[in-house]
């Protein structure tokens, strides 16, 4: 949509694109172009103009009636000739001469709003956007300290004064749950099983199985992220779950860390052994037990940090094991603390994740009942399914890429919607949306709202070889040619509660080129409940 707004006193801006989210206050839009960015737009800044369009599109399809009149006069008041010309379809003797005059002048005629007003809202709009990113936390705090000392008296700083102290206050101490604790591989979010006599999570991210190698137990980790203070000394504790000696095995990576002149930064090749230091174990799962490893055992265990990081900003934690069921409930990091929380303070600890869970504005993307609207990038040159590009490890839907013949960036795109099996099919004829057709490679992405986490299955077809990830995790790969076939495939898949990133690699050589793919439940039945949306919540 276009939507038109007060920028600056007498100032109006446009930006066209797709509303994400909104609430009493704000619109958050997602900008159509060639460098797609993020908006933030007071409601009550929105022109008169683009509320009566807005208003007027939906009587579209209705005989003309009264009120867009009344539509065309509300669009008159702030000055927008334009929108109100376009609501009368041209018809301008529908309205007095006197009413255009007035018009002209509306805007330059109208009481001027204090500049410091909209200088502290561009502020706070860049403050919240930032902040979405721990890595622009630097930023966003810069600008949280002008609200909260030179822009003090500006109405967003006065409505928004408690949550810009509180995020002010960043810094000192972090906890994370589940929720918040990032995973890859083979660790997922669990309900731990009771264990008698023993205080269990509520939640946690388990191994769900054993890797099956060395480089398999780098990707097989949770991790959580934190911003340091420059000049600050942090420590961190982990809450993590075992039965035995062998499963409470793991190994760890921070950022800046440095053991024994050896770097174990996240993401690299090195890892440091962690020394629960527990008493009491079994020393291996066979000596004790025949049933799945699982967790039956909680401790706080340490894990190790530089002694203060010089530069303020993004820190990570990653934890790895080779072993299904070692679990981790919570992690906290502190520059105050000197020891785990006791069973107390893990009691407060738990109470205010909880708090600050329920607290937490819930998301208002909206999406559709059908696969029809997705994002598209390419072509990019072939380098054969198993040749990554940059579509697969970089996340970000509104960065550009290099592609076959220069830059390419993520396009929305609609499918062709073909009935199959009780639901709908979406179908790509790629030939028809994208040049050059020739060994060349495309990506695909579509976001899927599941109410609740449930097995799922993907039916898919492709012309030529296809990969298909699930929220990062590999589930399919085809590595041979042939015609596009609705349903060809059965990929098993876990849809997780709230939204979904899905992701196709199609590559391609000559002839035909294209997609299919539907979600049906694990008997290949239509799940009614779930919604469709190019960018779900994604930011």
């Amino acid at each position: 949509m276009d939507l038109e707004y007060l920028d600056m006193p007498s100032e109006y801006k446009k930006v066209t694109g797709t509303v994400v989210k909104a609430d009493l206050h704000r619109l958050e839009v997602s900008t159509a172009g060639d460098k797609p960015q993020r908006v933030l737009v007071e409601n009550k800044a929105v022109s008169g103009g683009s509320i009566a369009l807005l208003l007027r599109g939906r009587r579209e399809g209705r005989p003309e009636d009264p009120e867009l009149r009344a539509l065309a006069l509300l669009a008159i008041l702030e000055g927008g000739d334009d929108p109100a010309k376009l609501i009368l379809k041209g018809a301008t003797n529908k309205l007095p001469a006197r009413y255009w005059e007035f018009c002209l002048e509306a805007r330059a005629k109208a009481p001027k709003a204090e500049r410091r007003e909209f200088e502290a809202r561009k502020l706070y709009h860049g403050a919240e956007l930032e902040w979405r990113s721990i890595k622009t936390w630097g930023g966003a705090l810069d600008k949280y300290k002008l609200l909260q000392g030179d822009y003090s008296g500006a109405e967003i700083a006065k409505i928004n004064a408690d949550l810009i102290s509180k995020r002010l206050s960043v810094g000192k101490e972090y906890s994370f749950g589940a929720a918040q604790i990032r995973t890859g591989g083979e660790f997922k979010r669990i309900k731990p099983p009771a264990v008698p006599k023993v205080q269990v999570p509520d939640s946690a991210v388990s191994s769900t199985k054993d890797p099956d190698s060395g480089e398999r137990t780098l990707q097989n980790f949770a991790e959580v992220e934190f911003y340091a203070l420059p000049a600050t000394s942090y420590r961190c504790w982990a809450y993590v779950g075992a039965c035995c000696t062998e499963t409470f095995t793991f190994y760890y990576q921070a950022t800046e860390m440095k053991m024994q002149g050896k770097e174990i930064e996240p993401g690299s090749t090195s890892a440091w052994p962690v020394d629960a230091k527990l008493s009491g174990l079994k020393k291996t799962h066979a000596q004790h037990s025949k049933e799945a490893k699982s967790p039956a055992r909680w401790e706080w265990v340490p894990l190790q940090l530089p002694k203060e990081y010089p530069a303020p900003g993004a820190k990570t934690v990653r934890v790895f094991t080779e072993n299904q069921g070692f679990s981790v409930a919570y992690v906290v990091v502190s520059s105050t603390r000197k020891a785990a929380p006791n069973d107390a303070e893990l009691k407060d600890l738990v109470r205010e994740l909880a708090e600050a869970a329920a607290a937490a504005p819930a998301s208002v993307v909206k999406g559709s009942p059908d696969p029809l609207e997705w994002l598209l990038i390419g072509p990019f040159e072939n380098t054969g399914v198993n040749g990554a590009l940059p579509p697969e490890t970089d996340q970000n839907l509104a960065k550009e890429h290099q592609g076959k013949q220069g830059k390419v960036k993520w396009e929305a795109a609609k499918a062709t919607l073909q009935p199959a099996g009780g639901s709908k099919a979406a179908v790509f004829d790629f030939l028809q949306l994208r040049k050059p057709t020739e060994n060349v490679t495309v990506y695909a992405v579509l976001h899927v709202k599941a109410p609740s986490a449930r097995e799922a299955r993907i039916l898919a077809g492709s012309d030529d070889q296809m990969k298909i990830w699930v929220n990062g995790k590999l589930v399919h790969t085809r590595d041979g040619g042939g015609g596009v076939k609705v349903d060809e495939f059965t990929i098993n898949i876990r849809l997780e509660e709230g939204w979904n990133r899905l992701l196709f690699k199609v590559c391609q050589g000559g002839g035909g080129w294209g997609l299919a793919a539907r979600i049906t439940d694990a008997q290949k039945k239509p799940i009614e409940d779930l919604e469709y949306h190019p960018f779900g919540d994604s930011e």
